[in-house]
């Protein structure tokens, strides 16, 4: 007993306390034995009295030990089993780590080549040196103020939306937002949305207990003739109606307000991901700039506009709304750190971000046509393929002429290394539909990747 190899990059104190913690903890050392004196202790284990000391004391401090006044240091009665710590390797990489491809289609894929990290960084920097009580700050639950000021402007400038910072809420992604929106709704809410890219949005729905309504889309949003006359919420995207990429028409918007203001306790959730990118020149003012009666909720991410890792989205609720989660729900501390809303701020306000979102949409619009020319330039892809874009997005649908099934397409494209994502929308018989998210593939690997495609939907 008391023989510990003392290793030379531990600190002696150390290796005394985590000795004595495992032979406490293994039986070694009983209940109210006397330990050594710290002279005795020193000098048996050439080591210091001072290290001695430190190690009992933190003992003591931790309950391990307790002290008998002029006697010396004792073993405390530990009234719980604790068991011994066994060795155990962790593996070196994750188990469930998503694989990665070659050629990705994955539809929330985005180019981060473009981003600019070194501005980035330099704001990282600067957050990081504000004043430490700053930083120590608890932020509000709705957010750091200076952040959702910068939202507003951007919002103003670019959406034509007038909106006041208190009425935005930042959250840990749009994930997390939906769900704190669904907990503040009345019992009887009953959502309605196009099935198309809302899964997640309907699980969580399932989760919380509210009734989640799937719409049959095809090429269109829906319209309010579509929805039951339960529904509450409509959840759009008007913007981009995702995978399809069309924007809602004028007419289904106005449809839509007056659905909306007909009955109280009505809203319009609108989902405005990826809204940013249209190269059509289409139609790019939000329902909530034109929302008069305060009935729309507003939801965005800069997941797709800045990097995916920057789990950084944002809310708009009605005053009405906004009122209930302060009463409710407004004791959730705000799930994003200080320096990063700092950060984004200040990635704001000099005018990082809109240089960014300006240089996206050019590389997206050119590189989009150099995909898109590609494919119809390939006679033999496209004798067994159609193509469907609206000019939105980082992305498009290519409808695939094929008597496969999905999961053979998947397994004959995962052997290929390549990674291919579905639209399960209305389709015809002898046909699939692929997500082509195109973020991801640089340009030099355009023709390796129809390549790839043509094989997976030919070779049996």
């Amino acid at each position: 007993m008391f023989d510990y190899n003392f290793k030379t990059d531990q600190f002696k104190y150390e290796t005394l306390y985590e000795g004595i913690r495992e032979d406490i903890i293994n039986g070694h050392l009983k209940p109210d034995q006397k330990l050594p004196g710290r002279r005795e202790m020193a000098a048996n284990l050439h080591i210091s009295i001072t290290s001695v000391k430190k190690a009992y004391e933190l003992l003591t401090d931790e309950g391990w030990l307790y002290v008998k006044e002029k006697s010396g240091y004792y073993i405390k009665k530990i009234n719980y089993r604790m068991k011994p710590v066994k060795p155990f390797s962790i593996p070196a990489e994750d188990p469930k780590q998503e694989k990665a491809y070659e050629i990705d289609f994955k539809a929330n894929q985005v180019s981060t080549r473009l981003f600019p990290f070194s501005q980035w960084s330099r704001c990282m920097r600067n957050a990081l040196n504000y004043p430490t009580e700053t930083l120590s700050q608890t932020v509000p639950w709705q957010g750091l103020y200076q952040l959702r000021a910068s939202i507003a402007k951007y919002l103003y400038e670019n959406r034509s939306m007038a909106v006041n910072p208190a009425n935005i809420i930042i959250g840990a992604g749009t994930e997390y937002l939906y769900t704190r929106l669904l907990m503040i709704l009345p019992e009887n809410t009953v959502i309605a949305a196009g099935d198309t890219g809302t899964h997640t949005f309907a699980s969580i729905a399932r989760h919380l207990k509210i009734r989640f309504d799937k719409v049959p889309l095809e090429q269109q949003n829906m319209s309010p003739d579509q929805l039951a006359k339960d529904v509450t919420i409509a959840q759009l995207s008007p913007a981009n109606l995702f995978p399809i990429g069309r924007a809602m028409p004028v007419d289904q918007r106005i449809a839509f307000f007056e659905w909306v203001n007909a009955k109280p306790g009505r809203y319009l959730i609108e989902d405005d991901y990826d809204s940013e990118f249209r190269y059509d020149g289409g139609y790019k003012k939000t329902m909530f700039s034109e929302d008069t009666q305060n009935k729309v909720i507003y939801m965005n991410t800069f997941s797709k506009t800045m990097i995916p890792s920057l789990r950084i989205s944002y809310m708009i609720l009605p005053d009405d709304l906004l009122e209930t989660y302060e009463k409710n729900i407004g004791f959730y501390a705000n799930s994003v750190s200080t320096f990063e809303q700092y950060a984004l701020s200040e990635f704001m306000e000099e005018g990082y971000f809109q240089r960014h979102l300006d240089r996206l949409l050019t590389y997206y619009r050119k590189h989009r046509q150099n995909i898109l020319t590609a494919i119809r330039n390939d006679k033999a892809l496209m004798q067994k393929t159609r193509i469907e874009e609206y000019g939105a997005g980082t992305h498009f649908l290519l409808h695939i002429h094929t008597d496969k099934t999905e999961q053979q397409l998947i397994q004959s494209a995962e052997q290929s290394g390549m990674y291919l994502s579905f639209w399960h929308g209305s389709h015809k018989d002898h046909e699939q539909i692929l997500v082509i998210n195109y973020a991801a593939i640089p340009n030099e690997k355009i023709q390796q990747a129809l390549k790839l495609l043509d094989d997976v939907i030919t070779v049996m």
